[in-house]
């Protein structure tokens, strides 16, 4: 990769970062009473040098554990239709709800 790319991809990358989920927020699943996670992290997944994915790096907080989890962005923004009515797949959770 040139050093023109580089620059390149991490200009895309910060226009990216704008829309995406803070470190530290709280989100909670579509499908979970109990599915809250909190936002650990964003990463960029290179596919053989050629595309940068951006992704989100979560771990679960209701259920404590070593393992963090990696979702591409555009999945974690997507709306998912589930029982006829449709959801963001992950819904931003005011964090004082949670204590």
């Amino acid at each position: 990769m040139s050093t023109k790319n580089y620059e390149n991809i991490h200009e895309q990358m910060n226009k990216i970062l704008k829309d995406c989920p803070k470190i530290g927020e709280i989100y909670k699943h579509y499908k979970s009473e109990n599915g809250f996670y909190r936002i650990e992290g964003i990463c960029c997944l290179e596919n053989s040098g050629e595309t940068i994915e951006p992704m989100i790096i979560y771990r679960h907080i209701s259920k404590p554990s070593p393992i963090a989890w990696a979702r591409p962005l555009k999945e974690w923004n997507d709306l998912i239709t589930f029982q006829g009515k449709t959801f963001a797949r992950y819904m931003k959770i005011d964090q004082e709800k949670l204590n």
